[in-house]
């Protein structure tokens, strides 16, 4: 997945900031093979290209994709370190939990239940998908 976030790092940086709007588009312009796009406790494979990938095929299908992508419509200027660019599905780890990829693209381990707002904002279609801030400790007041 951090491969993954490079790779997204990478097209922004080609392309004004803005980062890609599929992950076909991804694949067909950085240097990056199919098989980052498979979690290595998943069922997924990676799906075999032909040498000549024409530009604006559509190559990854079911089955080779373990991630859900997110980022289309985002950009430099609209992310920040708590905009989820990328998820990917709790089955791919027998439920337990999730690895995201951030605006930032750094990547973090959510159990399923931490997992759950992030779910739950992708299911709303709530874009962009963000973490809710952490609570604050309740400040308490000071005596003089």
């Amino acid at each position: 997945m951090k491969q993954v976030g490079l790779g997204i790092a990478m097209y922004g940086n080609e392309h004004g900031g803005r980062f890609p709007d599929d992950l076909d588009t991804l694949l067909e312009t950085e240097d990056l093979t199919t098989a980052v796009l498979n979690c290595p406790c998943s069922n997924e494979v990676p799906a075999v290209l032909p040498t000549s990938q024409p530009v604006g095929t559509k190559f990854l299908t079911p089955g080779h994709v373990s991630y859900i992508y997110v980022g289309k419509g985002l950009n430099t200027q609209t992310v920040s370190p708590d905009t989820v660019v990328l998820y990917e599905p709790l089955s791919n780890h027998n439920n337990g939990g999730t690895n995201v990829l951030f605006g930032d693209f750094h990547v973090e381990w959510f159990t399923s239940a931490e997992a759950q707002p992030i779910l739950k904002q992708a299911a709303a279609g709530i874009f962009p998908i963000r973490i809710p801030p952490a609570t604050q400790p309740a400040q308490i007041p000071t005596t003089r």
